[in-house]
C-alpha cells in the first residue's frame, strides 16, 4: 500500500511539474500584442547570426477588412540585396493572383525560397506560421498550426542576415499590417517537425542557446524585452502616444496555485476556481472580458445626434442602416448610447414660462424615440441666430428690452448680448426650469453648459462691452453648474474662448478661462476633430493637460457634403479618411465619446464600420475584475478579507472624480439567493474608478462583515453600484459571462453557517 501511495504521489508530482513547465505557457501569461490605427510598427534590431539554418515562428490573427491591399507587412528583416527574410501579403501568381500569406528568403545561390499560406487561416482568428530553413538537408518547409504545410528546394539553406533592423508591422513604404501578433521567435537552427509540433502551443524557457528572439509580449511596455537575452529588443512606434497605437491582452492564462490534494491536481487559470494560497479560506476565480459588445453605461460610447425639426424618416432610417459585406440591416440604437439634441433656446422656450418639452411635438417625438431605444439624452441649448434661418432666442427676451445685434441678409436674425441684464435675468429663469425637467442622470447623459457665442461654441461672441469677456463667461458656467448638480457639463476648450474672434493665434486669456470652468466639474469638449488646421498642438496640450482629470467630448469638424475636407493639410482623399482622421486625433486625445453628427452617420458605416466597432471595444471605458479572492464559507457576523483585481480595456477613463458623480460608482460584493435576489451588498468606499486606466490593474484588499443574513447557500456576486441609488448597479461590467439582467456578475456558491 505504500508502494501504491508513493507512486501514485510520484506520477501527480510529475503532472505538476508539467503543468508548471509546458501544457499551459509556464513562463507567464499567454500574450497577444495589438496593431491598431495609427501605429508605426515595432522595431528591433538587426539579427547577427551567421548560420545558414534559420526558423520563424508566430501566432498571427490579422483584423477582419483592415489588410486586404495588395501587399502588406508582417515581419521584414531583408535589405535590397534580399538578405534576411520578409514575411508579407502578396499575391500569389500560380493561385489566381489570390492575396495569401508570403514567405520570402532566398539561398546563397539567389534562388527564391517561397512558400503561400491562405489568409483565411489568420483573419478573425488565431493561427500559428512555422518556416523552417535547413542548410543540412537542402530544404525548407512551411507549418500551419504545428502540421506540416509545403516544402520546398532550398540549396544551402538560405543567404543569411541583413543590416537591416527586424521589424513587425512595418517595413520601409508597405502597408502596414493590423491585428495581433503572439510569441514571436527567430532561431538560427532548423527546428524539426516533432519540436514544431510539440512547442507551438507554449512559451519557450528562456535558457534555450539557439533561440535567437523570443517576444512573448508579457509586460504592457513601449520598450519588448526579448526572453532570449539582453539582446534583440524591440521598441512601438511611434514614439509618443505609443500605447494609443498598440495593444495588450492575456490569451490564456499561466497555471497558478498549483497544489496536491487527495491524489488531485489543480490549478486556477482563466474561468476557474482554486484555493488562494495567501488568504485562508479564500478561493480565487478568475473572470474573462466581453470585448466586443456595445455597454450602455453613462459618459462613453457614441452619440447620435438629432433636433426637433429632423425628417419623419429619422428614426425609420437609422433602424435600417447598410453595411458593405453585412447582410442584414443594422440598427443605430446597438451602436449609440446617447442622442445629442442641439437646437435653439426658442424651441425649448418659445414664450415665457413655456417650454418645449411641454410643447413641442417634434421635440418629445425625438425624446420618446431615443427613450425607447434606451439612449440617453444631451443638449446644447444655441441662443446665437447668426448663420441661422430663424432668431435663436425668443422674441420675447427682445420685447423685453434686451440689447442686441442682427445679422443675415436684410439684417433679419437677432441675437441677444450676452452682457445684457436682461438677457441674463430671462436665460438664468430658462436655466432653472430647464435643470428642473433634465438635471436626471437616469436621462441625460450631459448638457453643453455654455450655448453663447457662433454656433454656441463659445467663441466669436458679441458684446456690449468687450471688457466683459470673463465676467460673462463665470456667470454662464457658474449659472449651470448652480441648476444642474447632477449632470456632466462640457464646455468647448477652444483657443479663443469669449473672444470676439473665431480663428487665429490662442488668446492668452484662453487657458485660464477654461479652467475656471474645469475646476467647477466641466467636462472638456471639442468641435474641430479631424480639421488639422483648426485642431492644433495648442487644443491638444489642453486634453493632454487634463486626462484622467475630465473626460474628453469629441465632434468631427468637417461636413463632408459642404465642407472642402480634401484641402485639409492631411491629405484625406476619400470620406473615410476623414474618418480615419477624426479617429485619430480622438484616440491621441482618449475621448470618452464620438459622434454621429446629422448627414454623417451613414458614413462611419459605409465606409469605416471598422472604425465604429473599433470604438466601442477600446475607445471610453470598459472595466471588468479579472481575479478576485472570496471565502466559500462564512460564520456571520465574522470578518472576510475580499482582494479584488480591476481593469480598463479603454483608451478613456470612467470619471468618477468629476464633481457632480463625486464618487458614487463604487464596487460592491452582494449575496444572491437561489431566487436571483441580492440579500445584502458590501461596498469597498476604496475603489476609485477613476484610477482604474489601461494597461495598469488597480487592486484592493476589502475587509467586511456579514450579518442578519439567514443562514443558506448563496452565491457571490459583484457589481459598480451607484450608491446614491440604494447600491443598484450603475455601470455594467465588460464580463463574457454570469451578468444578470440586473448587472450583477455571478462568481460562485458560499455557504452563510
Amino acid at each position: 500500500m505504500k508502494k501504491f501511495d508513493f507512486l501514485v504521489q510520484s506520477f501527480l508530482l510529475t503532472v505538476t511539474l508539467v503543468l508548471l513547465s509546458v501544457m499551459s505557457y509556464a513562463s507567464d501569461d499567454f500574450c497577444a500584442w495589438e496593431l491598431k490605427t495609427g501605429h508605426n510598427g515595432i522595431t528591433g534590431t538587426p539579427l547577427t547570426f551567421t548560420e545558414k539554418s534559420m526558423t520563424l515562428e508566430l501566432w498571427l490573427n490579422m483584423a477582419e477588412g483592415k489588410n486586404e491591399t495588395e501587399k502588406m507587412t508582417i515581419l521584414g528583416t531583408m535589405d535590397s540585396n534580399n538578405r534576411g527574410v520578409l514575411l508579407s501579403l502578396r499575391k500569389n501568381a500560380e493561385n489566381n493572383n489570390a492575396l495569401e500569406i508570403r514567405f520570402f528568403a532566398v539561398n546563397p545561390q539567389k534562388a527564391n525560397i517561397l512558400f503561400f499560406i491562405p489568409v483565411s487561416e489568420f483573419t478573425g482568428k488565431w493561427g500559428h506560421l512555422a518556416f523552417v530553413v535547413s542548410e543540412a538537408e537542402n530544404k525548407a518547409y512551411a507549418y500551419v498550426n504545428g502540421n506540416l504545410y509545403s516544402a520546398t528546394t532550398a540549396t544551402g539553406g538560405w543567404i543569411g542576415n541583413s543590416n537591416i533592423a527586424l521589424a513587425i508591422g512595418s517595413w520601409y513604404s508597405d502597408p502596414k499590417l493590423y491585428g495581433k501578433i503572439a510569441d514571436v521567435r527567430v532561431w538560427k537552427t532548423a527546428r524539426t517537425a516533432d519540436e514544431i509540433k510539440t512547442n507551438f502551443r507554449k512559451h519557450i524557457e528562456e535558457n534555450n542557446p539557439d533561440l535567437v528572439v523570443n517576444y512573448q509580449f508579457t509586460s504592457y511596455q513601449r520598450e519588448i524585452s526579448n526572453v532570449a537575452g539582453s539582446f534583440n529588443y524591440a521598441v512601438c512606434n511611434p514614439e509618443l502616444n505609443w500605447n494609443l497605437y498598440h495593444g495588450h491582452e492575456i490569451l490564456a492564462q499561466k497555471p497558478t496555485d498549483i497544489s496536491i490534494n487527495q491524489y488531485t491536481v489543480t490549478w486556477s487559470g482563466k474561468n476557474t476556481l482554486a484555493a488562494d494560497n495567501e488568504i485562508t479560506g479564500n478561493y480565487i476565480v478568475t473572470i474573462e472580458p466581453e470585448t466586443g459588445k456595445n455597454l450602455r453605461n453613462p459618459l462613453t460610447g457614441w452619440v447620435l445626434y438629432g433636433s426637433p425639426g429632423s425628417a419623419s424618416d429619422f428614426w425609420t432610417k437609422l433602424d435600417n442602416i447598410s453595411v458593405p459585406g453585412v447582410s442584414n440591416p443594422v440598427q443605430i440604437a446597438d451602436y449609440a448610447n446617447t442622442l445629442y439634441i442641439r437646437t435653439s433656446w426658442t424651441a425649448l422656450n418659445p414664450s415665457e414660462g413655456v417650454y418645449g418639452w411641454n410643447t413641442n411635438t417634434g421635440l418629445k417625438w425625438m425624446i420618446d424615440n431615443a427613450r425607447q431605444r434606451g439612449m440617453r439624452l444631451a443638449f446644447r441649448v444655441v441662443v446665437d441666430s447668426r448663420d441661422k434661418s430663424e432668431d435663436f432666442t425668443p422674441k420675447y427676451v427682445k420685447d423685453a428690452g434686451a440689447e442686441g445685434f442682427t445679422s443675415g441678409s436684410n439684417n433679419q436674425r437677432w441675437s441677444p448680448y450676452p452682457d445684457d441684464p436682461v438677457f441674463q435675468a430671462k436665460y438664468a429663469k430658462f436655466v432653472e426650469a430647464f435643470a428642473q425637467k433634465f438635471n436626471d442622470p437616469d436621462a441625460v447623459d450631459f448638457i453643453d453648459g455654455f450655448g453663447l457665442g457662433l454656433w454656441g461654441e463659445a467663441h466669436n461672441m458679441r458684446y456690449k462691452n468687450y471688457s466683459n469677456r470673463e465676467s460673462v463667461l463665470k456667470w454662464v458656467v457658474d449659472l449651470y453648474a448652480k441648476h444642474f448638480t447632477k449632470i456632466p457639463l462640457a464646455i468647448n476648450y477652444h483657443r479663443l474662448i469669449g473672444t470676439e474672434k473665431s480663428w487665429g493665434s490662442p488668446d492668452s486669456e484662453s487657458e485660464r478661462l477654461l479652467e475656471y470652468a474645469f475646476s467647477k466639474g466641466y467636462v472638456l469638449r471639442q468641435d474641430a476633430f479631424g480639421m488639422t488646421d483648426y485642431y492644433q498642438q495648442w487644443e491638444k496640450n489642453i486634453a493632454a493637460k487634463w486626462v484622467f482629470k475630465r473626460p474628453v467630448i469629441m465632434e468631427g469638424g468637417w461636413v463632408t457634403n459642404s465642407h472642402s475636407w480634401w484641402n485639409d493639410p492631411r491629405g484625406y482623399v476619400t470620406v473615410a479618411d476623414v474618418r480615419q482622421g477624426e479617429f485619430d486625433d480622438s484616440k491621441e486625445a482618449r475621448v470618452n465619446t464620438m459622434d454621429f453628427r446629422i448627414n454623417e452617420v451613414n458614413t462611419w458605416f459605409e465606409s469605416s464600420f471598422n472604425l465604429v466597432k473599433e470604438f466601442i471595444a477600446e475607445g471610453g471605458y470598459r472595466l471588468y475584475p479579472d481575479r478576485l479572492s472570496l471565502p466559500k464559507e462564512v460564520n456571520s457576523g465574522s470578518m472576510i478579507t475580499i482582494a479584488h483585481r480591476w481593469n480598463n480595456l479603454g483608451w478613456g477613463y470612467c470619471p468618477a472624480n468629476i464633481p457632480v458623480w463625486n464618487q458614487k460608482y463604487k464596487v460592491a460584493f452582494g449575496l444572491m439567493d437561489g431566487n436571483g435576489n441580492v440579500v445584502t451588498s458590501m461596498v469597498d468606499n476604496q475603489t476609485d474608478l477613476s484610477k482604474w486606466l489601461k494597461g495598469t490593474p488597480s487592486s484592493y484588499v476589502f475587509t467586511t462583515s456579514i450579518s442578519g443574513v439567514p443562514a443558506g447557500l448563496y452565491k457571490w456576486v459583484v457589481a459598480i453600484v451607484d450608491v446614491t441609488k440604494n447600491n443598484v448597479p450603475g455601470i455594467q461590467i465588460s464580463a463574457k459571462e454570469n451578468i444578470t439582467a440586473t448587472g450583477w456578475l455571478q462568481l460562485f456558491d458560499v455557504k452563510i453557517k
